[in-house]
């Protein structure tokens, strides 16, 4: 089943979430290593080529997330699960997307801030909005590095969670997102 159920999560939903999960995965270490690398590097524009392509396809990947999640159903809330830790669940899932937007769009910015377009793997352009002032880019960068270290923990305590529900509690939350099975009420 292509759309979410009021018990499953539908298979474009589960898709967008590993998709999306591999690929920030993937961004966050690239971004490290671009980092370190020098202007002189042979890798340093290839990196940063890399990661801006991916990083806007992460964008355009969220936005329809967003309006998917919105045109959709969300499967009900097992009802084992204390009222508390359904609400930290629905909030921490919210965080993912503000800070993925956030982390798109000072990435952006990054990029952007001098009036330079974004070429997306060689396919099309993004262009900048506008050249900003001096100083502004290194502003984006900060907001895009904490961002990209707060996503990375959220998503490790998320990961946690999943493995506590399945080890521990032994429900069928996890095995709902890994293959949208249907789960027990």
């Amino acid at each position: 089943m292509l759309r979410n159920s009021s018990t499953a999560y539908g298979l474009l939903a589960v898709f967008l979430h590993w998709v999306m999960a591999l690929l920030i995965f993937i961004l966050f270490p690239l971004g490290i290593y671009m980092t370190n690398l020098s202007y002189y590097d042979h890798w340093y524009k290839t990196s940063f080529f890399w990661h801006e392509s991916t990083g806007m396809l992460v964008l355009a990947l969220l936005l329809f997330r967003l309006l998917w999640r919105w045109m959709n159903i969300m499967p009900d809330q097992l009802d084992t699960i204390p009222r508390l830790q359904a609400r930290a669940a629905q909030t921490a899932h919210w965080l993912f997307y503000i800070l993925m937007f956030v982390i798109c769009i000072s990435g952006y910015f990054i990029t952007t801030a001098e009036g330079q377009a974004i070429n997306v793997w060689n396919i099309f352009t993004v262009a900048a909005i506008s050249s900003f002032e001096s100083g502004f880019a290194d502003k984006a960068g900060t907001v895009h590095w904490y961002s990209a270290l707060f996503i990375i923990l959220l998503a490790v305590i998320h990961t946690l969670a999943a493995l506590y529900h399945h080890v521990v509690l032994k429900d069928k939350i996890l095995i709902n997102i890994l293959k949208g099975d249907q789960h027990d009420k």
